[in-house]
């Protein structure tokens, strides 16, 4: 510049750097303004970037979830003290997995454009608690505790420890837990949104005899009181756990009527029972819907031995309005009378009333569900008997369920005992086509048969009614299943009663010698088998109550008062629990039956 000093330099020229000549202050000015162009810069990238939090929570409590894992595709996260995580969007559908221990791990997809706030509640899997003494406040060692569901799905168990402690892992959802603590007795209640359950229980403990009217010991009566029961031994002794403190002690036993006497804490209960012989007529639908027929039989009885019917409830139908949906859905329910006015008429008359349910021929049901069906080889579809009838599968526990449920029903609205007829596999048509899905052996069948009525005489028997059982009559001579699965031996000791069908008129000369036709020989008959089923069911006599004759079978000569007297005679010399006449008209030989003593 023209007129300017030339320039003087002091010190050796050097390079210098960018920051070296300004101030501190000065660049701070300058930094700041940096910083929030860079801080704007990575908003734009956030935007450019967005993001997903996922908050993890306790599906009873809310509370959030500290530590759980997340997993989406390759990226591995674990929620802060919040129950938090923040995931990158995805750019496409991803899988998403959370976890955390003792928690009911959850997946899913997360997709392109997914909400950025998401939340998972992760389901609870233990349950823990301690099991005290009521009183005491002592722990209680021991104690089976289990948490079950619905379905399939397989019960978790523990016992507590020396403390009284339980901990329990993997239970499953909408469980129920159950408390078996011996001579505390058993709960169980549903479980809803807890972890821990501590209990309190009392010790529970009902002792007694159950005699006669002599005084001799009851063996094998059921004892019950709430929801427990026990059976009597030898000397007729009985211990009850888990007895609620006040209430009815209840006591049923074959051949005997009922027995009911208050519990008393701390006292021993004893029961005496009175024994009582069934004598009952057989009554189909019709003959109860014929209301002067039914009521010729209700007055009948009342004016004779007679004390009890047998009522037909299920045949091909269902003859009562019945809310098992098994047979609504099959279209088998037929209502032919009214069981609950049935049941408050034999009731009122103190009669004996007896369901008669049959079982596994049931061709309209076979018809329904041919899935629980006995198969057909030949035509792929329902194998028929020579009658044309498909039966159920007697190996099929699918089958099984659906009559128990109704057993049950029948017992709920008031049937003292409920009876199974056929309870048994096919007898006739060509078993050679039959397909039953399972080995077909003596073994099997009966196997088959004996642990269906174990099965429904348990559920019978909380429902607070007794199971009988119609077998052939000529089960009571032979040890073969006669190959139907029925075998005498086998059957008595699961059922209350035993009922054989011994009709002189379905026995032929060469399976048993009467020294005729069988059918023109009814005393002989019933002597012969009786004899037999006492040999086969040593100590079981009051669980033997017969159906003797009182029909003309096609072809034979028709019965008399003196056929049904002979029969009777027969029964009773025997020592039978009883006997039952059959014939499907509800019309009998009345001057059969002795007087009512006054």
């Amino acid at each position: 510049m023209l007129g300017a000093r030339p320039y003087r330099r002091s010190r050796p020229l050097r390079r210098q750097r960018p920051w070296d000549a300004v101030s501190w202050w000065f660049s701070l000015l300058l930094v700041v303004p940096i910083a929030i162009l860079g801080f704007t810069a990575m908003r734009h990238m956030a935007a450019a970037d967005p993001s997903v939090t996922l908050r993890v929570t306790d599906a009873f409590t809310g509370k959030p979830l500290p530590g759980a894992q997340v997993s989406v595709g390759q990226e591995r996260l674990t929620t802060d003290k919040a129950g938090e995580v923040t995931l990158s969007a995805p750019t496409a559908p991803q899988q998403i997995v959370v976890r955390d221990a003792n928690y009911e791990a959850m997946s899913g997809t997360l997709d392109k454009g997914a909400d950025a706030q998401q939340a998972v509640a992760l389901r609870p899997t233990t349950l823990s608690g301690k099991i005290t003494d009521e009183k005491s406040g002592q722990a209680i060692v021991g104690v089976v505790v289990s948490a079950f569901a619905g379905g399939s799905t397989k019960a978790v168990a523990t016992t507590t420890a020396g403390d009284g402690t339980y901990h329990l892992s993997n239970v499953p959802p909408n469980a129920r837990i159950h408390i078996d603590a011996g001579d505390y007795g058993t709960v169980e209640e549903d479980l809803g949104q807890r972890t821990e359950v501590d209990f309190k229980l009392r010790l529970s403990v009902v002792t007694g005899a159950v005699t006669d009217a002599s005084g001799k010991p009851v063996q094998g009566a059921i004892v019950r009181a709430g929801k427990v029961q026990a059976v009597t031994n030898a000397d007729g002794m009985y211990r009850l756990a888990g007895a609620p403190e006040s209430g009815d002690l209840t006591v049923s036993a074959s051949g005997y009527g009922a027995g009911r006497v208050a519990i008393s804490a701390g006292k021993a209960a004893n029961v005496q029972l009175q024994q009582v012989a069934i004598k009952a007529l057989h009554l189909t639908p019709d003959v109860v819907a014929d209301t002067a027929k039914f009521n010729h039989l209700i007055d009948l009885v009342d004016h004779t031995e007679l004390n009890a019917m047998v009522v037909d409830i299920k045949e091909g139908a269902v003859y009562y309005n019945t809310q098992v949906q098994f047979f609504r859905d099959a279209g088998v329910v037929q209502p032919t009378y009214d069981v609950n006015q049935l049941l408050r008429t034999l009731h009122e008359h103190k009669i004996y009333a007896i369901a008669r349910l049959v079982v596994f021929k049931d061709p309209q049901v076979a018809a329904h569900y041919p899935n629980l069906a006995v198969r057909d080889t030949k035509t792929g579809g329902v194998w028929q008997d020579s009658s044309g009838a498909g039966w159920l599968n007697a190996f099929d526990e699918g089958a099984w369920t659906p009559n128990i449920d109704l057993a049950v029903e029948a017992a709920h609205l008031g049937f003292d005992e409920i009876q199974y007829d056929y309870v048994r596999f096919p007898s006739d048509g060509d078993l050679s086509t039959a397909d039953f899905g399972h080995t077909y052996t003596q073994a099997t069948r009966v196997q088959a048969i004996t642990d269906f009525l174990e099965t429904s005489r348990k559920a019978i028997n909380a429902a607070g009614a007794k199971l009988g059982v119609d077998i052939f009559g000529i089960t009571t001579l032979y040890d073969d299943d006669q190959g139907i699965g029925q075998n005498l031996r086998a059957i008595a000791p699961v059922v209350d009663y035993v009922c054989p069908m011994v009709y002189p008129s379905h026995f032929s000369p060469d399976s048993i010698d009467v020294g005729g036709q069988p059918n023109d020989h009814p005393y002989q008959v019933i002597q012969m088998s009786m004899a037999g089923a006492k040999e086969r069911m040593p100590g079981m006599l009051l669980k033997l109550r017969p159906w003797l004759q009182d029909f003309q079978y096609p072809g034979m000569r028709a019965y008399t008062t003196a056929d049904v007297l002979a029969q009777i005679k027969a029964a009773e010399e025997a020592g039978t629990s009883g006997w039952m006449i059959w014939n499907d008209n509800g019309e009998f030989h009345e001057d059969a039956f002795k007087p009512e003593q006054k």
